[in-house]
Order: C-alpha cells, then structure tokens, then sequence
C-alpha cells in the first residue's frame, strides 16, 4: 500500500476535525450570546460569560467529534471498522458454527 494514499484519508479527517472544532465553538458562542442576551441585566457578568464560555467550548468538543466521526466513515480510515468487520462476517449466509452452511445459491 502507498504510503500516501493511506496518508491522505487521515489528512482529511484531521482537516474535518478542526472545521468541526471551530465551527461548533462559532455555533456554540452563538448559541451562548443568545442564551445569555435575555438574562443580561439579571445574571451577574461572571455568570453571562460563562454561559457563553461553556457552550462555546461544549459545542466545539462534539463538533471536533462529530466532525471525525462523520468523515472518518466517508472516508475509510477504519473509525467503524469494528462495523465493518461484523459486516464482513455476515455477509455469505453465515458462518458454519451458526448452523449455516456458508451460503451460497443452490447449495
């Protein structure tokens, strides 16, 4: 196997991982600014920001996450190999300790 093509799946999923990072602090500082704009003149400034500060950084660790566990699986790099795998092994009728024969047609 090339070097450089299993390289680059794990290029792009590292790329994706930090897309997702900043895009789901920007969602979360979005989401945090709105939470907190009702509340400002009742919560104290300790407590806006850190709403904010928590969803900003909430978001931006299941965006990361989200992010490499989406494009890992576009992408093959084996982030669901474990499904994989049981796919493969299911795939031809069974195996013979299942009590199948190992499939095939007209067996």
């Amino acid at each position: 196997m090339n070097v450089r093509s299993s390289q680059a799946p794990q290029n792009t999923v590292g790329r994706y991982k930090i897309y997702g990072l900043f895009g789901g602090g920007v969602l979360g500082s979005v989401i945090g600014v709105l939470a907190s704009g009702p509340n400002f003149f009742v919560w104290s400034p300790a407590q806006s920001i850190g709403v904010v500060a928590g969803l900003t950084m909430g978001m931006a660790v299941i965006g990361y996450f989200f992010a490499g566990l989406v494009v890992g699986d576009s992408a093959g790099d084996g982030a669901s190999a474990e499904g994989q795998k049981e796919m493969n092994s299911t795939v031809g009728g069974g195996s013979a300790a299942d009590g199948a024969d190992g499939g095939g047609v007209g067996d």
